[in-house]
This record gives C-alpha cells, structure tokens and sequence, in this order.
C-alpha cells in the first residue's frame, strides 16, 4: 500500500524488488537507439532521435499507471473495509498536497516529526502512539471522539472578526424547517463582488467533517460532501439570497484535505484572483493554495488529536512561483 503514490493513497515508497526489472526494461529501450549509435561508431545523429525517446518515455509512463492501477483494484480487493475507506479518502484531490511538497518551512511546508507521525496515522486510521486514556469530558479517548467531541475539541478558526451578522427576520417565512432564523445569525466570511457581480456580497459558512466518523463509513465521499453542502444550503441560503440579497456558497472539507465541490469552484475563484492581483501563474497559485489548505486542515486535525501544537503557519511572505518550484508543487 505504501508503495502506491500519493495520487493513489500511498507514500510513494518504491519497492525495488517490484519495480527494478520496469526501471531497468524503461531503461533499456529509452537509451537502445543511442546504444546503437556508440557501437556502430555512427558520425551523424538521426534528426527523429529524440522523437523516438519521447516516444519510449511516454509508453513507459502508460505502462506504469496502469500497472500501479491494477495494483490499487487488488489491493482494495483484499483489503479490510476500515484500510479502504482510508486508501479512498486518502486518494481524493487535494488529500495528499502535504505529501508532495518538499519540507520548507519557510513557505509553511514543513511538519515536526511528531506531527509528521500523527499526520500518517490520521492518513491510514492508525492509532497514533501516547494519546490520553481519557478525555476532559471523561469518555475514553480515541481520534475519533477528539475529532467530533463538541466539548472538548480545540479545533478553532481566526475568523471571528470576519463574521458578518445577518440582518433579522421582519414577518418572513423561510421555506425549511432548518432554516436558520435566530436573531443575530452569524457566517464565516462575507466578501465583496466576489463573483465580478457589482454591489454584491457573498457569503460563505465552513464546516469541515471527520470522514472516518463512523456515520459516514456505508457513505461515499462524494455522498458526504454533498450531504453537508445541502444541509448548509438549507440553513442558510434562502435567508441570504432574499433578506441580504448576496450569494451564499458553503465551504465543506474533510479532515483528510479534500473539498467538495462548490469549494472547489470557490477556490478556484481565489486562485483566479491572487494570480490576476500577484501577476502569478493561475496553475501555480492553485497548486499552491491547494498545498496550504492541506497544510491547514492537517495542523488543525492534529490540534484536535494532540491540544498542545501550534495552530499558526509560521511561512513568510514569499513569491508563489517561487514557493512552487522550491518545493516542487504541482
């Protein structure tokens, strides 16, 4: 499983003794037509060399995913229920940012190795090493009680200066029974003309759920996300779009670093944004906003687990382009 890459679940770990003939076979026939060359003592290099070579590269390449696809469908194929669920989630888009870049800490890339092990053992539903027996609201302690205990939890945001009040109800009726109409609603951020829409406000409530939760396990991600996407929707979108006359988007993540899909598209939008105000790259700055809320939501788990790290990035403010390509995100 280990030997899978990230993109698939795994950490990239090459196995030699199941890759060493497919490196030395890609080798071979990359290099036979140079080979060629030096014995013949050739004077004159084929003008379709190179062409030949990339040709090589890419069949080598097409061969090795799908042999790393056949991997993970017998791998699944025998693993217990709780270990897939984990390769799943492990496996979506965004899950494993953390795990490509390289460990810069001045670009707020980089785990301490406590945290790096914690990180690992959330990834796979591992049991991390010397956790309390017993919670503060004394049930027994596993990671799945620290990360949806609502008494105990110290997984917190540093937004509250950002939460916009919602104007009261005057005699309106809203159509569901969730809907939120308590006097001094609150959401997370409010933001001008987000859209490009002149004079318009959108509004955006966060809420971030434990996929390994044992009420999600029967569930598909896809399933979850859209689960917490319509429960937000229900609470608070029809309020937003006839009394503040905004736009409401409802930002879901998991604990593992993936988005559902209108955070995707909302991030996609600040991409966009950052790229046209920074002069950036549009791919680059989404690859590497995509790395710092990996970064985020995994610090923030681990707070949750271990109460004791600190939940502030310590990254300095450096071009994205060259955060990028120092810590090779892509």
């Amino acid at each position: 499983m280990l030997a899978l890459p990230t993109r698939l679940g795994g950490l990239g770990i090459i196995n030699p003794s199941l890759m060493s003939l497919y490196h030395y076979t890609t080798s071979v026939n990359v290099t036979s037509a140079l080979a060629n060359l030096v014995i013949t003592r050739a004077t004159l290099m084929p003008s379709d060399l190179g062409i030949q070579q990339l040709e090589e590269k890419n069949l080598a390449h097409n061969q090795r995913k799908a042999m790393e696809t056949a991997s993970v469908t017998e791998l699944l194929a025998i693993l217990p229920a709780k270990q897939k669920r984990s390769v799943e989630i492990a496996s979506e888009k965004g899950a494993s940012s953390w795990l490509n870049a390289l460990p810069i800490a001045r670009h707020g890339f980089a785990l301490h190795k406590s945290a790096f092990r914690d990180a690992i053992c959330l990834r796979y539903g591992w049991q991390p090493p010397l956790l309390p027996s017993h919670c503060i609201c004394g049930s027994i302690y596993t990671v799945e009680h620290a990360m949806n205990c609502p008494s105990c939890s110290r997984l917190s945001f540093n937004s509250t200066q950002r939460e916009p009040t919602l104007q009261p109800l005057q005699g309106e009726h809203l159509k569901y029974k969730s809907a939120n109409g308590e006097v001094g609603a609150r959401l997370d951020v409010a933001a001008q003309n987000f859209w490009g829409k002149d004079h318009q406000t959108a509004y955006f409530d966060v809420r971030i759920f434990n996929p390994f939760a044992q009420s999600y396990a029967n569930s598909s991600m896809s399933k979850c996300y859209r689960k917490h996407e319509l429960d937000k929707k229900r609470e608070y979108e029809e309020r937003v779009r006839e009394i503040e006359h905004g736009s409401f988007s409802p930002l879901v993540f998991s604990t593992a670093g993936g988005m559902g899909p209108i955070a995707t598209t909302v991030y996609k939008r600040i991409a966009s944004l950052i790229a046209d105000k920074r002069q950036e790259p549009y791919s680059n700055t989404l690859f590497w906003l995509r790395c710092k809320l990996s970064f985020s939501l995994l610090r923030s788990a681990i707070m949750c687990l271990r109460g004791t790290r600190s939940f502030h990035s310590h990254s300095q403010h450096y071009s994205i382009a060259l955060a990028c390509a120092e810590a090779k995100v892509h």
